[in-house]
């Protein structure tokens, strides 16, 4: 499973001990740490669409 996946599993609450502990020893590399800030970045944005997208549709109700 990628750094990615995990990252996921993580944020879904599904995630096993050794797969937090792999997540977690991958917090020394620049690279992966790069993964994970694109992958925060997209998912906040992705979340913050829904949520807007949402009131727009209450609103006109």
């Amino acid at each position: 499973m990628n750094q990615e996946e995990l990252f996921g599993r993580l944020m879904k609450n599904q995630i096993s001990r050794d797969e937090f502990e792999c997540l977690l020893k991958g917090m020394d590399d620049e690279n992966i740490l790069a993964v994970y800030e694109t992958y925060l970045k997209s998912q906040f944005e992705k979340e913050v669409n829904e949520y807007f997208e949402k009131r727009k549709h209450r609103s006109k109700i």
